[in-house]
């Protein structure tokens, strides 16, 4: 069963400049759930939601449909995942209970 929270989804549509390519985005961002079986993604199912990158619109398509090679493609989102995950514990968006 994979990780479902539609709150932490909706924090990368509070950021505005993208964890990959730094545009900003007038309107949030989107949360790009990570690619592969380890991430729990499946055929027709998205990997768990603690698991995205909060990307703008180009990005996100260019990492789910771009020419880019799979480990190009892997080794973006990672660095944009912990962008976005810096951005949200600094934030205070983010707290152990």
């Amino acid at each position: 069963m994979n990780v479902r929270s539609r709150a932490l989804l909706n924090l990368a549509h509070a950021l505005h400049e993208c964890t990959n390519c730094g545009r900003w985005a007038e309107h949030g961002l989107e949360p790009a759930h990570e690619n592969g079986i380890t991430a729990g993604k499946g055929f027709g199912i998205k990997g768990h939601d603690h698991r995205h990158a909060a990307l703008c619109h180009d990005c996100h398509r260019e990492y789910d449909q771009g020419r880019a090679t799979k480990a190009e493609k892997a080794e973006m989102w990672l660095r944009a995942h912990r962008k976005t995950f810096d951005e949200y514990w600094t934030r205070g968006w983010l707290r152990v209970a």
